[in-house]
């Protein structure tokens, strides 16, 4: 015998009950969309506060860092130069080994300018100008055979990028790390040719050592070049960089002469702006830049 086994059949009444069910979820999941919509768009969008300005005082103490160096028989000047408040100003000169040595405290009254002359030895090391009382500004000059003036740094950096150097004949070019710590600074120079940027091993992992500036001829590096930038990446610590050119033509070769400091920049910039420019009997003027090794080139006019 076979044993049959019967499901009872479906209710037609309890299939309608769950599909009635279910189209209440669907319309109340629906009237909760539609209310969430509705209450977005009557809240509108927030806007967060925008911060309000911090105004930001003028500075009371700061300090100038002065990285060129006179070489033997030359003298050099330090200028400093306040525009209102009555200023203080302390210039320091490192030792050759230890960090900072004897300050010579100057007023310097609104509106007027204190200047320094320094020989012999003085003349050949870096100094830090340390302000308090109001903003002061310090340009160092170099007096000998020729003349050369730069401002000084406000700060040290990782980062020293310098344009318009030049190793052909007649010519030498120095870069000067100023660093005003005890400990010593590591730098690799990395330079900007016509033909592109160079990395060379012998300028990786140079000393600049701590308490004062050390000084490295460009021409033992990259020699014959005209038109030379260099890049000084700081690998450890920090340092305040700054160039010098020397332009002397041998014999009847034409060309410039004279002397320049060039002064660093931390970082480049899209726009220059240059306050002095002359040109007449004896004179010329132009101007040089150069690309960060690992930017993009910019277009360039003038």
């Amino acid at each position: 015998m076979t044993a049959v086994r019967l499901a009872p059949a479906s209710d037609p009444g309890s299939d309608a009950r769950r599909r009635r069910r279910a189209l209440w979820v669907l319309a109340a999941a629906a009237a909760l969309v539609v209310a969430a919509v509705a209450v977005d768009a009557a809240a509108g969008t927030v806007t967060p506060p925008r911060p309000a300005p911090v105004r930001r005082e003028a500075a009371r103490a700061g300090t100038w860092y002065c990285p060129a160096v006179a070489r033997a028989g030359e003298r050099a000047v330090l200028t400093r130069r306040r525009r209102r408040r009555r200023a203080v100003a302390r210039g320091r000169r490192p030792l050759r080994a230890l960090g900072v040595a004897r300050g010579d405290v100057t007023t310097v009254e609104p509106g007027a300018a204190a200047t320094v002359a320094l020989e012999g030895d003085d003349a050949r090391h870096p100094v830090a100008v340390r302000w308090s009382g109001g903003p002061v500004a310090a340009t160092w000059r170099v007096d000998g055979d020729r003349t050369a003036a730069a401002p000084c740094e406000p700060t040290p950096a990782a980062t020293w990028h310098i344009p318009g150097f030049d190793t052909t004949l007649g010519s030498r070019s120095r870069l000067h790390l100023f660093n005003p710590f005890p400990t010593d600074a590591v730098v690799r120079l990395v330079f900007a040719t016509p033909a592109g940027p160079v990395r060379l091993v012998l300028s990786d992992n140079l000393v600049a050592a701590g308490g004062r500036t050390t000084t490295f001829n460009l021409a033992r590096f990259q020699p014959e070049i005209p038109d030379l930038g260099v890049t000084v990446e700081v690998l450890t610590g920090r340092v305040v960089a700054q160039g010098e050119l020397l332009a002397d033509p041998p014999g009847d070769i034409p060309g410039t002469t004279g002397r320049a400091l060039l002064p660093g920049a931390p970082e480049p910039s899209l726009t220059w702006y240059a306050p002095y420019a002359q040109q007449g009997d004896g004179t010329s003027r132009g101007w040089r830049c150069s690309t960060p090794p690992t930017a993009r080139p910019p277009s360039r006019s003038g």
